[in-house]
């Protein structure tokens, strides 16, 4: 399936590579989360673009800086920690570190992954095992369900790509009972979907976004 991947995501998905999505090589969500920051810390010592922009994206004292500016700073493993905590919507670390105990739902995971990459037939397969995925939150601490994930914002930055038969997913997700009004903890606030799309850049790049905000 044809998907839309902004360069920056297509740069972390490389740089990142099977860390993102071989989770069954990880104990719980920590350990997971705590060997993405030990790989995005490599990056940021090497000066990585991708990696400086994740860090502009999340970090709470680095928020909106340039590349430029970034390359000027010695990024520790602490400031890489706090980045992943945020990208995945956790205010610290610390909350990141609770979660020492909890193993990956990996059928959640695996759908997730399906709708971003288009495979419907895979993501109907999984949701016709276990219908209750279409109301299931992430384990993250932004609590995104499926259908967050279609807004391509707000979201974990390697995650935000558009699928080009997004309409027909949505479409899919809706008829299968998944809560169009339920929303995420993400930018100091709780947002529905729609709210997320229609500010969600990516969509409108590949002239989605119109008839995407039309089904909600």
């Amino acid at each position: 399936m044809d998907v839309y991947m902004p360069k920056e995501v297509e740069a972390l998905s490389i740089f990142y590579g099977e860390r993102l999505t071989k989770l069954q090589k990880y104990g719980s969500v920590t350990g997971h989360l705590e060997a993405l920051s030990k790989r995005m810390h490599e990056g940021a010592q090497t000066k990585q673009s991708c990696i400086l922009k994740e860090i502009s994206n999340y970090h709470p004292q680095f928020l909106g800086k340039s590349t430029k500016e970034l390359e000027e700073i010695n990024f520790s493993l602490n400031d890489c920690k706090i980045t992943i905590a945020n990208e995945y919507g956790f205010a610290l670390w610390t909350d990141v570190e609770s979660l020492h105990a909890t193993a990956y739902d990996l059928e959640f995971e695996k759908a997730v992954n399906a709708l971003l990459c288009g495979e419907i037939d895979l993501l109907t397969a999984l949701v016709s095992n276990r219908p209750a995925l279409v109301r299931q939150r992430s384990q993250y601490g932004h609590g995104a369900t499926l259908l967050h994930y279609t807004a391509s914002n707000g979201v974990e930055m390697w995650r935000q790509k558009v699928p080009k038969n997004l309409q027909e997913i949505i479409c899919f997700l809706l008829e299968s009972g998944t809560e169009k009004a339920a929303t995420m903890k993400v930018y100091g606030g709780d947002f529905d979907t729609k709210t997320l799309l229609a500010s969600s850049v990516h969509p409108a790049e590949v002239g989605l976004l119109e008839e995407l905000l039309i089904l909600f």
